[in-house]
């Protein structure tokens, strides 16, 4: 079911000239085979987690913002938004809507059914994330990387019960990576690489971008430690 669900979902957006109609068509499949076998965001206190992923994407997206122009590789200015970049900030959430669930949702779901050791689990869910850029042109090594990690990170998330958290981060990335830093907030420039979207991640921005969510999935880890050994200290994500 898993992989008709993607033949599905990349085959329109292999048939379909516009970007924007086969986004929304595999939302919606998406969305509809992950409410038959189960898989969804979690519960808890939508308006928090929100909050709380956005916040989380748009400081990963800052950060390597503020490095590059620390190190010189980048330039930052004022951005000048129009109505039709803010109307693009759709695009963000219906990616990472379908992303979340056909990449870690719905993979997750099925493991968790079939007794699959967390391990396993996670990083097949990463993983995931990775294939549909092994066929694209020129894609580096270091936006499979960074795609890897992302997907970690957002697994992890899923697994501690935080999946609306990680696709609220996903979403906040990709407005911010792409969108917010070519005019819709900032505009931000480059001098060698970029960061989004995925598939044309290069050079020094996509390894700092990688190594980011390499610690965020690293913080998440000790996060679910401390909750296991110290339940009544630990801040749940997915409080109500």
């Amino acid at each position: 079911m898993l992989l008709g669900t993607g033949l599905v979902v990349f085959g329109a957006e292999a048939a379909i000239d516009n970007p924007l109609l086969a986004l929304v068509i595999g939302f919606f499949v998406v969305d509809l085979v992950a409410g038959r076998v189960g898989a969804g965001f979690g519960e808890g206190n939508v308006y928090r987690q929100g909050a709380i992923g956005l916040g989380i994407g748009a400081a990963l997206a800052l950060s390597v913002a503020l490095v590059t122009l620390a190190s010189s590789s980048a330039t930052i200015a004022l951005g000048a938004p129009t109505l039709m970049t803010l109307l693009a900030a759709a695009r963000p959430f219906l990616a990472a809507f379908r992303d979340e669930l056909l990449f870690r949702g719905m993979p997750l779901a099925f493991a968790k059914r079939a007794h699959t050791p967390d391990a396993y689990a996670l990083v097949f869910a990463a993983l995931l994330g990775v294939a549909p850029l092994l066929g694209a042109p020129s894609v580096r090594p270091e936006a499979l990387i960074l795609t890897f990690t992302a997907g970690l990170f957002s697994a992890l998330l899923f697994r501690a019960g935080a999946g609306r958290v990680a696709f609220f981060a996903h979403a906040g990335w990709l407005f911010f990576a792409d969108i917010g830093f070519r005019g819709a907030l900032l505009d931000v420039s480059f001098h060698q690489g970029a960061i989004a979207p995925f598939a044309r991640a290069s050079g020094f921005p996509a390894w700092i971008a990688a190594t980011l969510f390499a610690s965020g999935a690293a913080g998440v880890i000790a996060w679910q430690r401390r909750a296991a050994t110290h339940p009544k200290r630990a801040t749940s994500f997915s409080a109500r």
